[in-house]
This record gives structure tokens, sequence and C-alpha cells, in this order.
């Protein structure tokens, strides 16, 4: 009897979408062992409750970092993971940021509050008026208060999607507020010059991921593809196809049924982000013109 032995299977590759996700997490936990190294090396408090509450305050610290990088919107990221998941992950995330800087808070008052034998209220009065980026920190404090309590499903069910949303951009007010307290306050990245190198990286990078995907990118593609409306078609009574054109198109990362988030440049819209599916991917043709760059016309053209 003769056997033939079955070549092995190849190597299952690894999803994209696992790459990314294990990155983030990779990311997170690395930069989560960092602080913890540098909030022993900073030392510790006599009192037990300021401890908690710095410690605290360096996690949710944190985690706004880690809100910003979420909602970025880099494409390495929307491409692999998905802007629904990673809206997900931002909601619970800020959920995160407000729970542990309302620990810091609570713990920092009342620890300071037994070390001084003053009354809670008195204490955060006194730290708001004579420590340096304390009544800033408070104010950022109110403003995550606010924008959670509107996050949540029953106010987001009676709020206009334009009022949460204006409510919601307080919050890079608060992340502003936010990193002047740390490092006006701070004690563990002010303890070595590492520290602070560190802790200014990490502010960096997810201000600057946010400037990027934000801003740079769309403008950029804006004027390098030169996109503009073409055509407007009512396809029932609630569906509405809009027609682009532009330069290059077929140069454009996108595939038909991508999602994309448009912002018309009109006198009354230009400040409204609003959800499109692309039916069609982008091409070099124009209106039956093999041109690369399609003519702007009455008639659909470009997508």
């Amino acid at each position: 009897m003769t056997t033939v032995q079955s070549p092995p299977a190849p190597p299952t590759a690894i999803r994209p979408r696992v790459v990314a996700r294990a990155g983030l997490y990779a990311v997170l936990a690395a930069n989560a062992a960092v602080v913890a190294f540098l909030f022993a090396q900073a030392g510790f408090a006599s009192n037990a409750l300021i401890v908690l509450g710095r410690l605290a305050g360096l996690y949710g610290a944190l985690l706004m970092a880690f809100q910003l990088l979420l909602v970025a919107r880099l494409p390495w990221l929307d491409r692999r993971i998905g802007m629904d998941r990673l809206t997900s992950w931002h909601r619970w995330t800020g959920f995160g940021i407000l729970w542990t800087l309302l620990a810091h808070a609570v713990f920092i008052t009342f620890g300071y509050a037994q070390s001084s034998s003053m009354d809670p209220v008195n204490q955060l009065v006194d730290l708001a008026e004579t420590v340096e980026g304390v009544l800033r920190a408070v104010v950022a404090l109110t403003i995550i208060v606010v924008v959670g309590a509107v996050s949540g499903r029953y106010a987001r069910r009676r709020l206009a999607y334009e009022t949460w949303h204006f409510i919601h951009l307080y919050t890079y007010v608060a992340v502003v507020l936010a990193f002047t307290h740390q490092v006006a306050a701070g004690t563990t990245f002010t303890s070595s010059s590492a520290a602070t190198a560190y802790w200014y990286a990490v502010w960096g990078v997810a201000l600057g991921s946010v400037l990027v995907g934000r801003l740079v990118l769309p403008l950029w593609r804006n004027w390098r593809h030169q996109l503009r409306v073409t055509a407007v078609v009512p396809e029932s009574d609630n569906v509405v196809s809009i027609h682009i054109s532009g330069r290059d198109l077929d140069r454009m990362p996108a595939r038909a049924g991508q999602f994309f988030l448009w912002r018309f440049l009109t006198r009354d819209r230009w400040w409204q982000a609003n959800p499109f599916s692309l039916s069609a991917a982008p091409t070099a043709r124009g209106c039956g013109s093999p041109r690369r760059r399609p003519a702007t016309a009455p008639r659909p053209c470009g997508m």
C-alpha cells in the first residue's frame, strides 16, 4: 500500500483587524506600565487617599490621551478596525475617564482634608485658590461631567445631534485645561527630565494624531482631488444621491460601499459632518470621457 503525505496547510494569515486591535491594546498596556513605574519612582505621599487620588488622576489622563487616538480618524486604524467599533470604544473609554477623574478629585480632596483637618468643601476651595492648576482642573472635570451626562442613552435620545455634538466639542477645552493642570501640579512627570519628556511625547502623539486625522488629511485630500458636487439626485422621499467630481479620483483610496463623513462648504452647512456611503468606487472617467480629470457638468460624473 502506498501512502501519500498531504502537504502542510499554509499558515493562516493574521487578519489586519486583529493586528490593529492587538497593537492598540499593547500600546495602552505598555504606557500603563510606564506610568506605574514613574509613579513609584516619584515616591509616595504619607496619606493613602492622596496616593490613590494621584494614581487615579494619572490613569485618567492616560485614558484621555488614548481617547484622542481613538477619535483621530487615522486611516490605518479606521480601515482595519472600523469607525463604528472605534466610536464604541471611544464611548466606553469616555466613561472610564469620567470615573477615574471623579475618583482622583474625591481622593485628593479627602486626603488633603484629613492631613489639614479641614472639611472637604473648604479644602477643595483652598486647593483651587492656592495650588496652581487646580482651578483649571475643576473646570475641566465639570466639563467632563456635563459631557458624560449628555452622552448617556437617556439624554442622547432627547437631544438633537447638533446640540449633543456642540456640547461634546467642549471636551477639547477640558483636555487642554487638564493637561496644563498635569504639567503645573503633577509630581510624577516633573520628578525627572525623562519623565517630563515621556509625558510630552504621549500628549504630542495624541494631539498630533487628532490634528493630522481631523484637519490636515481632509484639507489635503480636498486640495489634492479638487472635490466638487456636480449633481444632487433624489432617489426617494428620504434618500438622496450626491455625485462628486474631482481630479485623479482613481488614486483616491476608496472603495464602493465605504463609509464617509462629508462636510459641504456652504454658508449654513460647513459646520455639519454628514454620513454617506459610496455607491460606486472613484474612477478616472468623467461624463462619457476617459480623461483623468472629470469635467464639471450638470449630469452626474466622477463617481
